[in-house]
């Protein structure tokens, strides 16, 4: 019983990381595309 308790508390945090981590991934690809612009210009 307390364990499941705990594991319930943890949920929020989790979720968090998982949207940093979307965030992250969201930046790295604008970050790739504003690169291959750069090298469409030059």
């Amino acid at each position: 019983e307390q364990k499941q308790e705990k594991e319930r508390e943890q949920e929020p945090e989790r979720k968090w990381e998982q949207e940093q981590e979307w965030e992250w991934e969201e930046e790295q690809k604008e970050e790739h595309e504003r690169e291959q612009e750069q090298e469409q210009k030059l």
